[in-house]
């Protein structure tokens, strides 16, 4: 089975919803006075909706449903069950066309099996010594227990090298299930430094490298597994990243990406805008980022203007709620990137337009 890790599938269609919203707002202005050109938008729109469903982009899904329901429910002029067959019609033809093909998997219903799959395949490439018999947690907790399991052969080396004997004692003398991160990290940059004459010593210690970073998912959020699943494992980045924000580094962060650093064996990102400006630059940061946004949203944003007759007005405002909703589950607002830049745009429409209009 495939299993959905990879977290930048909206970033990847988020173009295809910028345009899915364009074509709908386009196909609601045209509605009343040209039905042919209006309708050639409404087909696009759902043509944009239906690659996202394909791709299934979970994210730009789920707003999908909910600013279509609000675009054509705030027709003008048509009734309510015109506008509920359009709806209707519009979310059913990529959810039809896709359950067509049996192959395809919903990522809404599979995730949380898909992952939980994933967390075990990670040790069955280790366990396949063992008798087949027994429980994949047992043999787990067998591994995990024998601190000198992924090492056993690590004495037989020696090297001119002092880093052999560091890399060695690492492993001999550590427990995986006490081991601190801040230690792993250090342990991982000094084996991706050293050039190893050993095959054998360079696969047992990346074996640990992995085994550490695999129990420290296998571990993560146990009460919120279900919603981590639907997250991707969004959930157990972001507490991995918490429990390493250390008082000390509260006010101004552990440095620029380091969250990169805290996440890379775990095969993760922080995945979401505000907890990376957190952890990277503190507290400080982090609030100045949230005074500026909301200064903004209570001084120009106005929910009245959402639906407004000005398409580009309309849309900076559905997309500035896009690209905030998005920077929950993304990171891509914490430094200068494709969604900071046109949120930025956005942003700059909302307030030109507004201050035209008192003019």
């Amino acid at each position: 089975n495939k299993i959905y890790l990879d977290q930048n599938v909206n970033g990847q269609t988020r173009i295809l919803f910028i345009l899915e919203i364009f074509s709908f707002l386009i196909f609601r202005n045209l509605y009343q006075e040209k039905k042919i050109g209006s309708h050639i938008f409404l087909f696009l729109g759902i043509f944009f909706f239906t690659l996202i469903y394909f791709i299934q982009a979970r994210l730009n899904i789920l707003l999908s449903f909910i600013f279509i329901f609000f675009i054509i429910f705030n027709f003008k002029e048509t009734k309510n069950t015109i506008k509920l067959t359009y709806f209707i019609f519009i979310i059913l033809i990529p959810i039809t066309l896709f359950k067509l093909n049996p192959e395809n998997q919903n990522r809404f219903t599979t995730e949380l099996n898909q992952i939980s799959t994933y967390y075990k395949n990670t040790y069955e490439s280790h366990l396949e010594k063992k008798s087949a018999t027994k429980k994949i947690d047992r043999l787990y907790g067998e591994l995990l227990l024998d601190a000198k399991y992924g090492c056993r052969f690590c004495t037989q080396f020696k090297d001119e090298d002092p880093r052999y004997n560091e890399i060695t004692n690492f492993m001999l003398n550590n427990d995986i299930t006490k081991i601190k991160f801040e230690e792993m990290v250090k342990f991982e940059k000094i084996v991706r430094d050293t050039n190893f004459t050993s095959d054998l010593i360079s696969r047992e210690a990346n074996y640990i490298i992995k085994l550490y970073y695999s129990n420290l998912i296998k571990n993560c959020s146990k009460i919120l597994n279900t919603v981590d699943s639907l997250l991707s494992g969004r959930v157990c980045g972001w507490e991995i990243l918490i429990k390493n924000l250390k008082i000390n580094h509260l006010l101004f962060g552990k440095g620029f990406f380091a969250d990169q650093v805290y996440l890379k064996g775990a095969a993760k990102t922080s995945s979401n805008s505000w907890m990376n400006i957190l952890f990277n630059t503190g507290v400080i940061s982090l609030a100045l980022s949230i005074i500026f946004i909301l200064n903004f949203i209570f001084k120009y944003f106005k929910i009245k203007n959402i639906n407004h007759s000005n398409i580009y007005f309309s849309v900076s405002h559905y997309l500035t709620i896009y690209f905030i909703f998005r920077s929950i589950f993304e990171d891509t607002l914490a430094f200068v990137s494709i969604d900071f830049l046109l949120l930025g745009v956005c942003l700059s429409m909302i307030k030109v337009t507004k201050q035209i209009k008192k003019i």
